[in-house]
């Protein structure tokens, strides 16, 4: 059985009464009144040593331990010598107290664990991350260039109104047409010269397509989001494609920074002023260069990720010039299968 200091030593007092120890006649305690004889195998007190700076010890099975070590499960081992007759070589209490650590292996092995758990993972964390500042962003541009609209239709009236034929088409560029109707409501826009091929399709070549008339950033926005504007007409004959009317405004969300892309930082909307769906308001995309030429804000979700033409997919008119439209019909969110 274990000794300890007090937890299953047997009293050394009162060892005349029945139980273990009965016959047994009670040890006489020390001159000094510090060592005793445990009644209990293997277990015996030693007197104090100035070695150990005046703290007892106990041998129990030929082995040393401090009175508080074995209290402790297992308790501290102060020889090796196993004989319990044998000369004890005792060591200082300070060399007592045991210290756990990790060996260099199990520290190799851990940070190795950690890298291809953090390899693994954060392209995904930095991929949601960008995607959901793409929207904050995407949604605060759009918030600033429909209430320019909104204030420009008090000044100027109905989108319907203005000079979207003869004089739009002779007289005015897209340009100035965008300075009086939009940009003379926004604080803090800055004019730049004309920087072609800068922006991207979404597999990633320049855009060279004329009927997106990318690639030219016009003006800056104070917080350095680059706009730029093209137009798109159809004459009054043409009754047909009279929906298709409309100024387009691309924004590059980031300015001069990467990756210019079409889809990833770079996104398209127009004022349609003849479409009697959208009354005028700023809508997401512009319209399909191909097949029925659609407009964007019309298409189901399917047809604009999966089915139509210069839309949000990677087909051969890769342009993502529906990518807004997308985003905006998933509630302003990216979802899985959007192409980022």
């Amino acid at each position: 059985m274990p000794c300890n200091d007090g937890t299953n030593i047997p009293s050394l007092e009162g060892r005349g009464s029945k139980g273990e120890g009965e016959n047994k006649p009670s040890p006489q305690p020390s001159p000094t009144g510090e060592g005793a004889i445990c009644h209990s195998e293997g277990c015996q007190e030693v007197r104090r040593s100035s070695n150990l700076d005046g703290k007892k010890i106990r041998r129990y099975e030929g082995k040393l331990f401090t009175l508080k070590s074995l209290s402790s499960n297992p308790p501290t081992l102060l020889s090796s010598n196993n004989h319990s007759g044998g000369n004890a070589s005792l060591i200082p209490p300070y060399a007592l107290k045991q210290r756990a650590a990790f060996t260099l292996a199990e520290v190799l092995i851990t940070l190795g664990i950690i890298g291809v758990v953090a390899a693994m993972t954060m392209p995904s964390l930095i991929a949601n991350y960008q995607k959901k500042q793409t929207v904050a962003q995407l949604k605060r541009v759009y918030s600033i260039l429909s209430q320019a609209l909104e204030r420009s239709v008090l000044d100027n009236g109905p989108v319907e109104t203005w000079d979207w034929d003869g004089e739009f088409i002779v007289t005015m560029t897209p340009k100035s047409f965008a300075e009086k109707h939009i940009l003379a409501y926004i604080n803090g826009v800055n004019k730049l010269s004309v920087e072609s091929g800068l922006w991207k399709t979404l597999k990633g070549t320049v855009d060279t397509s004329g009927s997106a008339l990318g690639s030219r950033p016009q003006y800056e926005l104070s917080d350095g989001t680059l706009l730029n504007f093209s137009r798109n007409y159809a004459a009054p004959s043409e009754q047909g494609n009279r929906h298709k009317t409309s100024l387009q405004i691309t924004v590059d969300l980031n300015g001069y920074s990467g990756p210019n892309q079409f889809g990833r930082d770079v996104f398209m909307f127009a004022i349609f002023p003849f479409a009697e769906d959208s009354h005028g308001k700023l809508m997401p995309g512009k319209h399909e260069d191909c097949g029925g030429g659609g407009l964007h804000y019309r298409m189901t979700r399917n047809w604009l990720a999966y089915e139509g033409c210069a839309t949000c997919r990677h087909d051969r008119n890769a342009f993502g010039y529906g990518c807004a439209a997308l985003i905006m019909k998933d509630g302003w969110e990216i979802k899985e299968d959007y192409p980022w």
